[in-house]
This record gives structure tokens, C-alpha cells and sequence, in this order.
């Protein structure tokens, strides 16, 4: 789990506290900081923080009095260490406020260990952070003297599946080597991670000694060092280094070193003198090569609401995929049964909360053979915006192979998919994917927990979630405006009869909406809202789901207005950029050839839709739809497209 929703100001300066502290009583040796997240129940996570350091240490008589405030453990440290003794305290009451605790082990001599503990709620967002390329595939060397230093990185390399073997010094990073060199069964190491400071031999002689050696050219090496100076990058260059980071790395920067290193390409070669973490920043999160799918590759995605649809058929589009929909597990054991062997699908896209039949119960079936047996085994990723423990293990039992969480949206399926789709193996073409530039643009994928509070609603990062699609933009608000009224009246009837049931479906269906369209604040109360409904009846507190209500209602009424006056910002754009416009009998005739194109599952060139929506200029209704009509052609949905057609021309017929 790599979020959690939390006060980060007041973590941030327990720890700061605590830190600060061990520092200033430890003249040699190390500070060690380690944390662990454990689950309490399925809402609640208690977060343990240790600082442990090698200082002078606390005399048990003294050690009670710590945590008071302008308490020392002897006025003599004051004298000689300075501070108030204030910050032991404040970190107390912090961990208090936190419904945690605080205390302290120590040996007078050999140092001490302080021991905090908060209480931190589950988030819908968590996700298990991990590197785009199949790390598990590689063979990691870590040499440092420091054995936490070991610990850590071998900790974090196990938790992405690679192999990480171990050495203390120079001389046993070069045995290893080079009895690795002598096993036939066994390939050179993959990456290695030096550390600088080293007795006997330092890093910089190591990596001299590696990168001049013929048996060992092909291994990556990567210089990390807690001492950082001017021209060190070009000097670690020169030796023969590829990678070169101060310590400690941030995960983020360790696992991009490690796909760039690993993938061995255009990024590797244009890194200049080498791998940094500045140099990280420049680069695209996306892959510069287009991904050659099996040809046939088919998709069929399970997801009962339109928003979500939209959006994953954009991502799958973006990155060369073709998927159909089907809105619930009957439906999609329907469409399987009536695939022939020409035109099979290759993988589902599998939402676990549809009405009918829901995820789990559809994958069941599938395996059960209900929609034949050419699909028992087909490849089954859950996509679930719940994201909290045991919804993993929850998706596999039922049979499932692989897990994302909602909302999905750039890239982040790509590694999944090619895990199944390509086996690991993907090939890739000469024309570049899709980009965009995000140098400027806000990151949509922060986490509310990140920010002091949840934000009203982040357009700019819509956009960038859907590759600034400016039809699909429109097409998005205006569904949601849609949905809008039946969505509140289904909310204010379930919280006034108390059917939590119902309160559940439709609370975790906006939740998932909400979080596709970047409306954090919404997305934050129909969270609450859900957690309320998940409770025994009997523990429902009515005051409290009718306050929840009255702040849904506000922000909802607020929403609405931010994305009537985006459409109209979008509406008023584009006829300033065009004064062409189809007559009524135009565009009639248009939709005419349109649908004969559906029908024959002709192709239809995406440019030649945009007059379609300079029609009706005064018919709001036919615009929508007309805007829902051009994003379901660009995204070769044609039977909803179909659809939508026939309700344009029924429109018109009767205007």
C-alpha cells in the first residue's frame, strides 16, 4: 500500500522531531528511521515510526520525564547540545492527536530507539507502487559496508520481485563477479549498485575495476554516495559509471534508474554525462515506440458506467488497443458466446462492483465454462476503485489473474497488459505513441492524501488523463450533467430510508466517477458517504449521514457549475476557430451516410465529424449528443454509436 489518508504536516514533523533529536546526541555512528503500515481493520491502519540511533543514550531514571516540555534528560546537555526540550513534547502530543503513542528504549552509552505510533485511515487510491519494465527478470548486485543500508535496498528490491544479492566490500563484490563469470549456468549480474565510502577499496575504484574488466562490460553500474560534489557526475562518467545518485534515493528515482538501465535504449544514451536524479525529471513517463500488439488482439472491458467507459476505451485507443464494452457480466458472457473463432477476444478489463452480476461472480461463470470453454482460461485483470487490503486477494480467489486500480487512465495498464497480451515479450513499432507535453502541465495523479484538502476539481488534469481530447472532454461533463439529477435523487432517497444497500451502490458508483473526472472534493465525500453505508445499521449515526448529505449536495451543485461554464468556455473556442457551419438538411444527410458507414462497419475518417456540431446551434439536447456521437465513432465503439444516431435523427423527427 503506498497511500493512506493521514495528516502528512503533522507525520512530517514527528519525525523531523524525532530526527532532529537523534542527531543532535549521536557524534558517531548512524540514525536509522523505519516505518511499517498495518492493517487494524478494514478502515483503519495504524503507521509505527522507529528512530533509532547509536548517541550517548538516556539513563532509565530519566527516560519518563523526556516527553515533558522544557525537559532534558540532564541539564548538563543543555549546556552542552542546546535546545528547550520542547520538541520530545510536541512530537507526544502529535502522536496523541494522531490516536497514537510515543516511548523510548535506551542503554546509557550505546543509544536509544524512540517508538511512535498514529492512526491513519485506508485509502481508495492505494496502489502498489512498482517500475514499468518486469523487474523480476533481473539480477541485482548491492555492495556497502553498512549493513542497513543492505537491508534497505534489498528490501525495496525484494518488494519488486528482482533478485538482489549482497556484498560488504570491494573484494567480495569481485569474487561474486567473478565466480558468476566461471558458473556456465549462471549470467553476469545485471546492475550494480555501489556504494562510495568503503574501507579498503571505495566505489570508485570498484566501479574502475568492473568497468575495465572485458567479462564484466555488459553489467550497469551506478554510483550512490552520501557525499555529492561539483563535477562528481562527469568524474563517476569517466570511470565507467552509468547511473550516479546521492543517498538516501527516493524510490521513485531508484526504480526509473533501474527501468532505464534495464531497457537499455534511446533514454540510457542520451543521458548526459549520465543518469541523474535532475536527469530523471527531463525524461517522458511514455514510452517513445508505439507497441506492435498480436495481431487479433481484441479487449472486451466490463463497466456498467459510461464515464468509465469513455475514459478506458481513450486509454486502450492510445495505446493501439481495440476493446468492446459490455455493461455487466450477463452481458459480456453473451457477447463471449457469440465471438466465432475468427474474431475472439484476447483479454478482459473486469469492474468488480456492476449490477446483475458483478465482477467476481462473472469470472466464476467464465471459468466455470458458462460462456464456453475456449474462454475458461482467458487472461482476467480486475479493475476496482476500492483499492484497500484484501481486494487483491479478494480478485484472485475468485480467479482473476492481475489486479489495476480505478481510476485507469495515460499508461499505467501498459505493463499489465503486456504481461498477458504479449507474454512478457512485446515488439515494438518505429512510429512514436502519442505524447503530450506535461513539462507544464499538473500532475493528475496526486494523491488527495498529498494536499491539505481534497481539490474542487482539477480540469487541467482531466485533460491530461484523457491526451487532451477535447471532444471526449465535452463528451465527459456532458454525461455527467446528464446522470447528475437521477444520481441525487437515488442518494437523497437511500440516506432519508436509510437503505444502505442502495446507499452503497450508488455512494461507490459516484466515488469512481468522480475520480475519473479529477473531483477530488466530490470523490472525498461519497467516499464518506460509502464508509457510512458499510457500517451495521444500528451504528449508523442519521445526523451524521444527513451532514455528509448537505455537503454531497453543496459540492455537487458546485461541479455542476464548473463544468456547464467549461462546456460553454469549450462551446464558445470552437466557433471562434471556424465560420463553417452545415445547414439542418446538411447534417441530416450526413448522419444518413453515417449510419449507413456503422452498419457496414466502414471506416469513417475522425476529421470529417467536426461540422456536425455546428448544427442545432440552439438544440442543447442534440449537441450533447452529437459531441457523445463523435467520441464513440473516434473510439470505434460502433454500436453505441449506432445508438446514439438513431436518438439524434428520433430528435429532430419530432422537433
Amino acid at each position: 500500500m503506498s497511500k493512506a489518508v493521514g495528516d502528512p504536516g503533522r507525520i512530517r514533523q514527528v519525525v523531523t522531531n524525532l530526527v532532529n533529536n537523534a542527531i543532535k546526541f549521536t557524534s558517531q555512528g548512524e540514525v536509522v528511521i523505519s516505518a511499517r503500515l498495518t492493517e487494524l481493520n478494514a478502515n483503519l491502519l495504524q503507521l509505527d515510526i522507529d528512530v533509532t540511533d547509536t548517541g550517548i543514550g538516556i539513563p532509565p531514571e530519566k527516560a519518563d520525564s523526556l516527553f515533558e516540555a522544557f525537559n532534558q534528560a540532564d541539564a548538563s546537555t543543555t549546556r552542552q547540545f542546546g535546545g528547550t526540550g520542547l520538541g520530545l513534547s510536541i512530537a507526544k502530543n502529535l502522536c496523541l492527536l494522531m490516536g497514537g503513542t510515543i516511548s523510548v528504549k535506551s542503554i546509557p552509552g550505546e543509544g536509544s530507539n524512540f517508538s511512535s505510533s498514529m492512526l491513519l485511515k485506508t485509502s481508495d487510491q492505494a496502489e502498489l507502487v512498482k517500475p514499468t519494465i518486469d523487474i523480476s527478470q533481473l539480477e541485482i548486485l548491492i555492495v556497502d559496508d553498512n549493513t542497513t543500508n543492505l537491508e534497505v535496498l534489498r528490501g525495496q528490491l525484494d518488494l519488486w520481485g528482482a533478485k538482489a544479492i549482497e556484498a560488504s566490500s570491494g573484494s567480495e563484490a569481485l569474487e561474486l563477479c567473478q565466480q558468476r563469470y566461471n558458473d556456465e549456468s549462471k549470467r553476469p549480474f545485471d546492475i550494480a549498485l555501489l556504494d562510495m565510502q568503503m574501507p579498503e577499496m571505495d566505489g570508485a575504484e570498484l566501479g574502475r575495476k568492473l568497468s575495465h574488466d572485458e567479462r564484466f562490460q555488459s553489467m550497469k553500474l551506478v554510483m550512490m554516495t552520501s557525499m555529492t560534489y561539483q563535477g562528481g557526475a562527469q568524474e563517476m562518467a569517466d570511470i565507467g559509471f552509468d547511473a550516479y545518485f546521492p543517498k538516501p534515493a527516493t524510490t521513485s528515482d531508484l526504480f526509473d534508474a533501474l527501468s532505464i538501465l534495464a531497457d537499455d535504449g534511446q533514454a540510457l544514451q542520451q543521458a548526459q554525462p549520465l543518469i541523474t536524479s535532475e536527469s530523471i525529471k527531463t525524461y517522458s513517463t511514455k514510452d517513445s515506440r508505439q507497441i506492435k500488439w498480436p495481431e487479433g488482439t481484441r479487449l472486451l472491458i466490463l463497466e456498467d458506467n459510461y464515464i468509465n467507459q469513455m475514459v478506458a476505451l481513450s486509454t486502450l485507443k492510445n495505446i493501439g488497443l481495440h476493446a468492446d464494452v459490455a455493461g455487466n457480466g450477463l452481458e459480456a458472457i453473451s457477447s463471449l458466446i457469440q465471438t466465432t473463432a475468427n474474431t475472439p477476444h484476447t483479454l478482459i478489463l473486469m469492474d468488480c462492483q456492476m449490477p446483475e452480476m458483478d465482477g467476481y461472480e462473472a469470472t466464476r461463470a467464465i471459468r466455470d465454462g458458462k460462456a464456453g470453454q475456449f474462454y475458461t482460461d482467458i487472461p482476467i485483470i480486475a479493475m476496482t476503485a476500492n483499492a484497500m487490503q484484501g481486494d487483491k486477494e479478494k480478485c484472485l480467489a475468485a480467479g482473476m489473474n492481475a489486479y489495476l486500480s480505478k481510476p485507469i487512465y495515460n499508461d499505467a495498464p501498459i505493463s499489465t497488459l503486456i504481461s498477458y497480451v504479449c507474454n512478457n515479450k512485446p515488439e515494438y513499432e518505429d512510429a512514436p505513441m502519442p505524447q503530450d507535453d506535461t513539462s507544464t502541465k499538473p500532475n493528475a495523479t496526486a494523491s488527495t492524501s498529498e494536499q491539505d484538502t481534497p481539490t474542487h476539481w482539477n480540469p487541467d488534469g482531466l485533460r491530461e488523463r484523457i491526451y487532451n481530447n477535447d471532444d471526449l472532454f465535452s463528451a465527459l461533463l456532458n454525461s455527467f450533467l446528464s446522470d447528475s439529477p437521477k444520481h441525487s435523487e437515488d442518494i437523497l432517497k437511500a440516506c432519508n430510508e436509510l437503505d444502505l444497500k442502495a446507499l452503497k451502490a450508488i455512494s461507490h458508483l459516484l466515488k469512481g466517477v468522480c475520480g475519473q473526472l479529477c473531483a477530488d472534493k466530490l470523490q472525498s465525500l461519497c467516499a464518506a458517504i460509502e464508509q457510512v453505508s458499510l457500517r451495521p445499521i444500528e451504528q449508523v449515526d442519521k445526523h451524521e449521514l444527513e451532514g455528509l448529505h448537505v455537503e454531497f449536495t453543496t459540492e455537487l451543485s458546485l461541479l455542476e457549475q464548473s463544468f456547464t461554464e467549461a462546456l460553454d468556455h469549450s462551446t464558445a473556442s470552437t466557433s471562434d476557430e471556424s465560420d463553417e457551419t452545415l445547414s439542418n438538411d446538411e447534417f441530416i444527410n450526413q448522419l444518413n451516410t453515417l449510419q449507413n458507414k456503422l452498419e457496414q462497419s466502414d471506416y469513417i475518417d475522425p476529421d470529417s465529424l467536426s461540422l456536425l456540431k455546428t448544427a442545432f446551434p440552439d438544440r442543447q439536447e442534440i449537441q450533447n449528443l452529437v459531441i457523445k456521437l463523435v467520441e464513440e465513432i473516434n473510439l470505434f465503439d460502433n454500436t453505441a454509436a449506432s445508438t446514439t444516431l438513431k436518438e439524434i435523427l428520433a430528435l429532430i423527427q419530432t422537433s
